[in-house]
């Protein structure tokens, strides 16, 4: 009863993320008000979080139809795969959001009017991609726990006593945690940055709507940071499990692209609405010079697109 507790309350979140995921998905290809850059620059995010909630999606369906059912080598290798991939994809295509908001307005760097989407694929599709092929090359990708018979992922694998999996270990930390870890630091350090300099230019009327960027890195914890801690903590004691911890913290990264969809959706597609109202009070107020970063971050839209069209 508890494993199909489980099971239906993974389905659920894998449901919810896939289905809010995929509505920004389609409002992208559907609407023309929405391909500003700032949308197209965080919609890489959603396609990783659509990715990752399917994959976990389907394999839920599969043990709820079936109590007894468990998925082969090859299908559990491509799940491995497409897990990691999505996971990282996720997490640079963050860094490359916070990065360039730290290179606009701190570095004072023009943005392109390049497509993003096709611009950073190198971080955000290349590297991940080229992650993910190690441990398909080293066989790391296996079956893991909490729903061992359907779901899969990079892993140590187990030998007889007396032997250690090390490659498995390496590729755990440099592949899995690595990333996650540089990613959380990173994303505070450009975010914090620039919230740091909007505060002691004493920018009142943009700081309003600059602080939310705080929401980005704080989603990425609220999500990861527990299925991270309890990975490290199986790794470093030889696969000792934190059984309630292993529920709830993939309950939350399944959630995640939920609440990614919460903050980069509602904050990318309101964008130009905000900085707009902040316009007009900006007019009764003292001009700072960084109220002209935000006033032109708003405005670069490729191919003449505006907040209106």
């Amino acid at each position: 009863m508890g494993e199909k507790y489980e099971t239906i309350s993974l389905l659920l979140c894998s449901i919810l993320s896939c289905t809010s995921t995929g509505i920004l998905i389609f409002y992208f290809f559907y609407s023309q008000q929405s391909r500003t850059y700032a949308f197209k620059l965080v919609f890489s995010i959603f396609i990783f979080d659509f990715i990752l909630s399917f994959d976990y999606l389907c394999p839920l369906l599969y043990l709820l139809i079936d109590q007894n059912a468990k998925i082969g080598d090859v299908v559990c290798k491509i799940q491995g795969f497409v897990k990691l991939l999505a996971t990282n994809g996720m997490f640079f295509s963050s860094l490359v959001i916070s990065w360039v908001l730290y290179s606009y307005f701190i570095r004072k760097k023009q943005i392109k009017y390049k497509n993003p989407i096709i611009h950073y694929s190198k971080f955000t599709i290349a590297l991940p991609l080229i992650i993910s092929l190690i441990p398909l090359i080293t066989g790391n990708y296996d079956h893991t726990e909490p729903l061992k018979d359907v779901m899969c992922f990079l892993i140590v694998k187990s030998y007889d006593e007396g032997s250690y999996d090390t490659t498995g270990m390496v590729l755990k930390i440099a592949l899995s945690f690595i990333p996650f870890v540089t990613t959380i630091f990173l994303e505070l350090f450009f975010v914090l940055r620039i919230l740091y300099q909007f505060y002691i230019n004493n920018d009142q009327v943009y700081l309003v709507n600059i602080k939310n960027l705080i929401l980005y890195p704080s989603i990425l914890i609220i999500s990861w940071i527990w299925i991270m801690f309890e990975r490290f903590y199986e790794l470093v004691t030889d696969g000792d499990q934190i059984n309630w911890l292993n529920s709830f913290d993939l309950q939350l990264g399944v959630l995640n692209g939920f609440f990614n969809s919460i903050v980069y959706g509602f904050l990318s597609i309101n964008l130009c609405h905000s900085l707009e109202k902040s316009e007009i009070k900006l007019i009764e107020s003292e001009k700072t010079p960084y109220s002209d970063s935000i006033s032109g971050f708003s405005s670069i839209y490729e191919e003449g697109e505006t907040c209106d069209n």
